[in-house]
């Protein structure tokens, strides 16, 4: 992900399964950049342009119970709670949850 200065802020992943027509979305902000709207604005739109690039049931994604900003992007974007992995991420010496979300197509 960059800016128009050709400044990068972040990443974003996705993985398609061509045999069952889904794709899982990963993003990374810059810890420096989080905060801003960048995150926010890139997954509403690779969420709502993939489907027109690549024939898809289903995009999902998670994140550590913790990351309340992303958990808030899958909510606004039409996203909806899929299922917990629980205890799947270790910070701070205590297990959190991850948290799945999906829109299908």
């Amino acid at each position: 992900i960059f800016k128009k200065n050709d400044e990068m802020i972040g990443t974003l992943t996705a993985y398609y399964d061509i045999f069952n027509r889904n794709a899982n979305l990963g993003i990374l902000i810059s810890p420096n950049k989080k905060g801003r709207g960048y995150g926010k604005e890139v997954f509403k739109l690779t969420l709502n342009r993939l489907p027109d690039l690549i024939n898809l049931h289903k995009i999902s994604s998670g994140t550590c119970e913790l990351n309340i900003g992303m958990l808030n992007i899958f909510k606004s974007s039409g996203m909806s709670h899929e299922y917990v992995v629980p205890e799947e991420f270790l910070y701070e010496g205590k297990y959190y949850d991850n948290v799945f979300f999906a829109k299908y197509i």
